[in-house]
């Protein structure tokens, strides 16, 4: 079986600023160790795959950090959107790529670049078992069993066993439905119920499989993608730029798989978290820590909060509860931290009161 992962790479990771800019976002980040969160995806990875079979897809305007945030893997594997269009026109482009580097019936492992996994190697027992459903010509999905009501996550609604396959070690369940974030009453109802599950964003499919979903449920975005394909290396570029512009800007869960009839999911735990905002890294501190503390922070008498200093920034903290409290050179962020979801409508704010130079 042949295997290519495909990471994306290409977020601007707004719910973490200060710390994430513009030309350092969220998945370029050293949030929770030595790594960035781009090079903890690429490491746990390569028990899977050669670094060679690894194709990372980020934006142009962080193409270079990303290059030297993966000095191992090949200039060529990294490819570069011209804008963002979400992420169904990113997964037709690499899947095209897969396609004509390594085969139509190569199985892809879509991945986002930013996220956390604590048992690594529970990861990638469950990922062989994806591919091996994947490589028949299903497209499944990780699916993390709740551990409480989240509201912060999408659900998959599944039904009942797919046809098994000898020798896989997680057996896949058919996907029935994509679930909104819900309401905690209706989340609560989704734990009691048994039968849902985080959506994790994480995909395994034929490049063959997918790229007919796309001429199925998306062909404006696979037609724009085969121009890519077929220019000529002079052309490449030019021709990528036109047909992102053309592009429908839609996710790939909206686009293609809430549409599918393939879908299958495998229930898994695994550690995962999407470290979506500030609150996230509160359930990732190190056990028996009040708060969690990244940088050169001193506190005292303080609890339940997320407190960070970027370098060359000390932060002194006293008698908090609660809080998140971002320092960086230019600017200090402080909120509760049970809103961090509203730190993205703060950048927001500060983009439309002219001060883009907080957010570059």
């Amino acid at each position: 079986m042949k295997i290519v992962a495909v990471v994306m790479a290409g977020g601007q990771g707004t719910r973490f600023w200060p710390l994430s800019r513009k030309h350092q976002p969220k998945q370029l980040l050293h949030l929770l160790g030595e790594e960035s969160m781009l090079a903890r995806t690429i490491r746990r990875l390569k028990p899977l795959m050669p670094v060679e079979n690894i194709l990372v897809v980020t934006g142009r305007g962080i193409l270079d950090a990303v290059r030297e945030e993966l000095p191992d893997l090949p200039v060529e594997n990294i490819l570069a959107e011209p804008q963002g269009r979400n992420t169904a026109p990113c997964v037709a482009w690499a899947s095209a790529v897969v396609r004509d580097r390594w085969g139509a019936d190569t199985v892809i492992a879509t991945l986002p670049a930013d996220h956390y996994i604590g048992d690594e190697d529970g990861f990638r027992a469950v990922c062989e078992s994806a591919c091996a459903y994947a490589e028949r010509g299903d497209i499944v999905t990780l699916g993390i069993t709740p551990s409480h009501p989240e509201t912060g996550y999408g659900y998959l609604q599944f039904g009942e066993d797919c046809t098994p396959i000898d020798g896989v070690s997680h057996r896949a369940r058919k996907l029935e439905a994509f679930v909104e974030k819900p309401s905690l009453d209706v989340a609560t109802s989704y734990l009691q119920a048994g039968n849902y599950l985080w959506n994790s964003g994480m995909f395994f499919f034929r490049a063959d499989v997918i790229l007919d979903e796309f001429r199925a449920h998306l062909p404006d975005v696979l037609d724009q993608i085969e121009r890519v394909s077929a220019a000529a290396p002079e052309h490449a570029e030019a021709v990528l730029e036109d047909a992102y512009q053309q592009c429908t800007s839609i996710s790939i869960d909206h686009g293609i798989m809430e549409h599918s009839s393939r879908l299958a999911t495998i229930p898994a735990s695994f550690g995962w978290s999407d470290v979506g905002n500030w609150r996230a890294l509160l359930d990732l501190r190190e056990e028996g820590n009040d708060s969690f503390e990244l940088g050169s922070v001193v506190s005292e008498d303080t609890s339940e909060s997320v407190l960070v200093a970027d370098e060359g920034v000390t932060l002194v903290a006293l008698g908090l509860r609660g809080m998140t409290v971002v320092a960086c050179g230019d600017v200090t962020l402080a909120l509760p931290t049970d809103r961090a979801q509203e730190v993205r409508q703060l950048v927001e704010l500060l983009d439309k009161s002219g001060r883009s130079d907080l957010i570059d």
